[in-house]
């Protein structure tokens, strides 16, 4: 039986030029299930612009190429959406479309992109990061992997207000360097910034320090800048974690992807990616 799968994937956030202006809160996903494919949305797309703008016709896409997205590829499946306008919004949806799958053999890159229809075509507003999938004489042989892309560095902030929460996505486990799939379990915390916090566990109620600063690492071989937070509980008990290293790459001004690494008390420790944005207050 040809196996299922399925993409959870969070979108990025992206204003649409000269039209309207979209934000999307919440996680775009796909499911591949021959001859189909359905595409869900856990959450919003919201039409933020004022002034009453009605945006074009927009639709989403499932995108195969042999390059990180953008690049030339083929389209696997799409829906339209439809237009939204100005103070409305998309909420919670399934909807599915065709599934033509490429024939060719290999790991291409599957990305999901919102498109809008303009005077001049269909224009590219907003894509998802890309999972790796493998691919044999059209069929899927497994579940994809997730990799984040460093495509648009941005300027890391230097410092973040004590009042800054950030959303964070888990995509992937990272297990002897190798990044898994955990598609299927996608979690989300808020992490709030402040000097000082306090948390339940199933060991009572315990406190920590965080701290934060600009540093120097590398990704893929090349040095970048990353913004590092750690957190040091000031109480850990037996295989409690006891310390998080969370490095965030900035790939917008708000948002981008991330890699922490929990430590316990043991001398354990559990690496996982994912992607990251700021929560407004």
């Amino acid at each position: 039986m040809q196996k299922f799968l399925a993409g959870l994937l969070t979108i990025l956030t992206a204003t649409v030029v000269q039209a309207a202006t979209l934000k999307l809160d919440g996680d775009l996903g796909w499911k591949i299930r021959p001859p189909d494919c359905r595409f869900t949305l856990n959450g919003t797309i919201q039409n933020v612009t004022g002034g009453g703008t009605v945006s074009g016709t927009l639709k989403l896409v499932l995108w195969a190429s042999q390059h990180p997205f953008p690049s030339s590829g083929v389209p696997v499946s799409e829906v339209v959406l439809g237009t939204l306008a100005s103070g409305y919004q998309m909420a919670d949806f399934s909807m599915t479309g065709k599934a033509m799958l490429p024939t060719f053999n290999g790991r291409p890159y599957f990305t999901i992109y919102v498109a809008e229809f303009t005077g001049s075509g269909w224009a590219t507003r907003a894509f998802s990061p890309s999972a790796k999938v493998t691919l044999k004489n059209g069929f899927l042989l497994d579940e994809g992997i997730w990799e984040p892309s460093f495509s648009r560095p941005v300027v890391t902030p230097s410092k973040l207000g004590i009042k800054d929460e950030l959303a964070l996505r888990v995509r992937a486990l990272d297990t002897n360097k190798q990044i898994v799939p955990s598609m299927c379990t996608v979690t989300r915390q808020i992490m709030r910034v402040s000097m000082k916090l306090e948390e339940t566990s199933v060991y009572g109620k315990r406190t920590a320090t965080r701290s934060h600063g600009v540093v120097r690492t590398k990704f893929r071989g090349k040095k970048v800048s990353a913004l590092k937070l750690t957190v040091k509980y000031d109480e850990a008990a037996a295989e409690e974690i006891s310390k998080t290293e969370t490095l965030l790459f900035y790939q917008r001004a708000r948002g981008g992807f991330y890699k922490c690494t929990a430590l316990d008390t043991t001398g354990g420790r559990v690496v996982t990616w994912g992607t990251f944005s700021h929560k407004d207050n």
